[in-house]
């Protein structure tokens, strides 16, 4: 479930949440046609969009309600991280830095709208089949007509059909190829099976295989090009959330012959993957800008408002007005006003006078939005480090034996665990992202919000909530700053006790002077290049170390540049207790998050040290830290059925209270929910919204406007959303 991993630092980057609750901009002269000329085969359900966007009109006017918004066909944003070792090659990325570009370049069977709901891309049906043996077939109706084409040409290349989708998941399949996305594909009848078998077999010197078992041939797979536009997936039990899966990556079609003919070169570059979907790439300058322009070939065109979108590259470093300033030079369309930015914050929202606040900012241009973020944020621990590099300038010294020997003793005992659960003032460093009121980027769980709801509408994280206040024997707790509404929830951290840290700290130092420790205990931890950052992340960890009686010693590492500290974050692991990743769901379900922390198959185990040739005592130590929960886990995960989908919930909150307040294997504190002053040109609720997959990311149904938002304006397109939900 790599695929949706996040850097914390590219993640909360000003210029990053400049397009929360976002939309863009402007076509009249397409061809407007919707898609009921199609006819739908019998006995399908079709998947059209409930919710298609009005006509931009000749003028270039996006009409809502009463008011006439001007608009215009280029969008400047910004972009924090560069692509990382997979590039374009869509069927092995896991990682949101690679999928927010080739996500605008590439298609899947799925797609969301603007209030979440599922409509067809590349796929305008489907039925669904229960077997009696327990399997599920999924049948899909493809679009008739769809054109690869040649990203740096724009040339046809061939039509995309169903044998597309089998070549992709044969690719995924493939060992060879190591994809991380194969966990992904597991719902799919025999696809485990297939992998396993493959991984097994060895290849000689000359090239050629020796099968050390009978190998499953790729046709005994449940995924089946009936016909050109025929595609069926057989799944080996059911599975309610299957269509939101279909927006993530290795779902993605991929031309066979093309894929033969580009070999390991396959999304190497921008150039080296086939496009079908809404732009093509047409400049890539490393860690300065990225040009998108319009594909005019594209199915759906229509709903391509801008002919160009260009990205301009901000480092962890600049700052976090960076993005102001890039909007103020003309150089991008809209920022999220920061209120560290203490120049920028008096200049849109406060005044100079303290007069104004984010409910009535100063600015006219200024306007309030409440979002709720579908990335989670953690702490978690290295139990078992290989690497130790420190940066130039840090005057850390390195460890002797002994001291590593000590820092992997503590981090595997629970109540050290504990101290950290309790001790660590996250409001300390969320207060650099929002000083106002940093509670509202708060999370205590793991899991987002709007993932998941049960048939009453329930949200998954009220049962986790309710399973915390059940446990804590409390009353009302909310785990997160903001509730469903995005509206301010608590004013403080439920977790947060001195009281209790220091009490697990205690014990902790009872029980590991037991085991030979010498104190202090020292925790290598990544610091940001900001230097405002890095001072919010040192309060935390001075209330930490308080709170530990001498126990801990924090030691902040600070990389020096970009690509050394992604290294040390996703690389190397070279920390001993990290802030720096976070995830966001692959389809919604809460397994694709609870899934990444699963003995010997969550995809996050390598963060926590886990990974390579592992010896018996530390498979040993996996078992005791990842066991209870993964007993649990297994228990939610088995049920499937959908009568029962608010068992399956229940279940999964047990999971992942245990996974946190009775095992502190991961320390859920920051997302990016809450209230946000912004300055932007972007037409709200146009673009796609999904609190899973890729889709978040495209920038078709993009609407932008001539002239900033105003309050005005996001009023009355509020109010027209708000009356469009059913």
């Amino acid at each position: 479930m790599k695929l949706k991993k996040v850097l914390l630092a590219s993640a909360l980057t000003g210029a990053g949440l400049a397009a929360l609750a976002s939309c863009n901009a402007n076509n009249p002269d397409e061809d407007y046609d919707d898609d009921s000329s199609i006819e739908i085969w019998d006995g399908y359900t079709s998947l059209a969009n409930p919710n298609p966007l009005p006509k931009i009109d000749q003028e270039g006017y996006y009409t809502v309600g009463d008011k006439r918004i001007k608009t215009k066909n280029e969008y400047k944003t910004t972009y924090v991280s560069e692509m990382d070792e997979a590039k374009f090659n869509y069927l092995c990325n896991d990682t949101h830095n690679n999928s927010l570009q080739c996500v605008n370049m590439v298609d899947g069977l799925i797609m969301n709208n603007q209030y979440g709901k599922t409509y067809g891309g590349l796929a305008v049906a489907y039925k669904i089949e229960d077997k009696t043996d327990g399997k599920q077939v999924w049948t899909f109706q493809l679009r008739e007509g769809v054109k690869w084409i040649k990203n740096d040409t724009g040339e046809d290349y061939a039509e995309v059909k169903a044998d597309d989708f089998v070549a992709a998941l044969e690719y995924v399949l493939n060992p060879v190829h190591a994809s991380p996305l194969e966990y992904l594909v597991e719902d799919i009848y025999n696809s485990a099976e297939y992998y396993e078998a493959k991984s097994n077999n060895v290849i000689n010197q000359d090239g050629t295989v020796s099968n050390t078992e009978d190998d499953i041939p790729f046709s005994e797979v449940g995924v089946k090009a009936l016909e050109d536009y025929k595609l069926e997936f057989t799944l080996r039990e059911k599975t309610p959330y299957f269509l939101t899966c279909l927006t993530y990556g290795c779902y993605y079609p991929v031309n066979r012959q093309f894929l033969e003919d580009e070999g390991t070169d396959f999304g190497a570059t921008e150039n080296n993957i086939l496009v079908n979907g809404a732009f093509r790439m047409t400049k890539h300058e490393d860690q300065s800008k990225i040009e998108l322009t319009k594909n005019t070939k594209y199915y759906d065109k229509r709903h391509v408002y801008v002919d160009k979108i260009t990205q301009n590259y901000i480092s962890s470093d600049q700052g976090i007005d960076a993005a102001r300033k890039l909007y103020e030079n003309g150089t991008i369309d809209g920022f999220t006003v920061q209120a560290s930015d203490e120049v920028g914050y008096k200049k849109y929202v406060t005044g100079e006078d303290g007069s104004h606040s984010a409910e009535n900012p100063v600015d006219s241009n200024c306007t309030s939005i409440t979002s709720l973020d579908t990335f989670s944020f953690y702490g978690n621990f290295n139990f078992i480090r290989k690497t130790y590099t420190y940066g130039t300038g840090t005057n850390i010294t390195q460890k002797t034996d002994a001291q590593k020997a000590d820092t992997a003793k503590a981090v595997a005992n629970k109540n050290f665990r504990f101290g950290f659960l309790y001790g660590l003032k996250v409001l300390e460093y969320l207060n650099y992202y929002y000083p106002v009121d940093p509670v509202q980027r708060l999370s205590r769980t793991y899991t987002a919000k709007e993932l998941a709801v049960d048939s009453t509408g329930k949200d998954y994280v009220e049962y986790v909530e309710a399973e915390y206040n059940s446990k804590q024997h409390t009353t009302g707790v909310r785990l997160m700053g903001v509730d469903q509404t995005g509206s301010p929830s608590q004013k403080s951290d439920p977790v947060y006790s001195e009281t209790k840290a220091q009490q697990y700290f205690a014990a902790a130092r009872t029980e590991l002077t037991a085991a030979g420790c010498s104190f202090p205990i020292l925790i290598d931890v990544i610091a940001s290049r900001n230097i405002q950052e890095k001072a919010a992340q040192q309060a935390m960890y001075d209330a930490l170390e308080a709170n530990s009686n001498g126990l801990v010693e924090i030691r902040m590492n600070v990389a020096a540049s970009d690509d050394e500290e992604l290294m040390w974050a996703w690389g190397n692991m070279n920390y001993d207790f990290s802030t720096a990743v976070g995830w966001g769901a692959d389809y919604g379900d809460p397994k694709s998050f609870l899934h990444t922390i699963v003995e010997d198959e969550g995809d996050l185990l390598p963060y926590f040290g886990f990974y390579g040739t592992l010896t018996a005592e530390q498979l040993q130590l996996e078992h005791e830290v990842f066991g209870r929960y993964t007993e649990m886990y297994n228990t939610a995960v088995a049920i499937t059925d959908t009568a029962n989908y608010s068992q399956r919930l229940q279940k999964f909150a047990e999971a992942e209270y245990v996974a946190i307040y009775e095992e502190a294997l991961l320390l859920p504190f920051y997302t990016r929910s809450g209230v946000y002053s912004t300055v932007s040109r972007v037409v709200p609720h146009c673009a796609s919204k999904a609190a899973y997959g890729n889709n978040a990311d495209k920038f078709i149904n993009m609407i932008i406007a001539e002239d900033p938002i105003t309050a005005e304006i996001r009023t009355a397109v509020n109010a027209a959303y708000d009356a469009g939900k059913q």
